[in-house]
């Protein structure tokens, strides 16, 4: 097993584009991760979006892995070009695996320890507050038609 993750680790390391994309995968991880244990909404919120932008940021790599392999692939000279292709589409399967992978751990971190608030935190208070807020903008919006 480390043998494997170690090569994998240098060909993420030994590439830049690939490189570039794991470490922004990497850095959205991190966000979704130490994002989710701080108490604000807002930031909460936010890192509960990581998830899918770790996906975006993978799926991103891969079709920027085949344009590079299709950039540099010539018809005329297919022995050449074989080379280059599978290079592009080294970079479109790692950003895929770092993605998904790093996805699938935002989402178990966040499933393990993102119910610390208690079921029905919600008061009636809180309800009436968003009912009149509603009713003032829904007034606002009236007058203005």
């Amino acid at each position: 097993m480390s043998l494997s993750f170690s090569f994998f680790l240098s060909q993420i390391i030994g590439d830049a584009s690939t490189f570039v994309f794991s470490v922004v995968i990497l850095c959205i991880t991190i966000w979704g991760i130490l994002g989710y244990l701080i108490p604000y909404t807002a930031i909460r919120n936010t890192a509960s979006l990581m998830s899918g932008f770790a996906v975006t940021v993978g799926i991103l790599g891969t079709f920027w892995g085949i344009a590079i392999g299709l950039m540099s692939f010539d018809v005329e000279n297919i022995d050449s070009s074989v080379p280059h292709l599978l290079a592009g589409m080294k970079i479109a399967f790692l950003t895929s695996i770092v993605g998904m992978t790093a996805s699938l751990l935002i989402k178990l971190f966040q499933a393990m320890f993102g119910t610390r608030e208690k079921n029905g935190t919600t008061t009636p208070g809180d309800i009436f507050a968003a009912l009149v807020s509603i009713r003032r903008y829904k007034v606002i919006l009236w007058q203005c038609a």
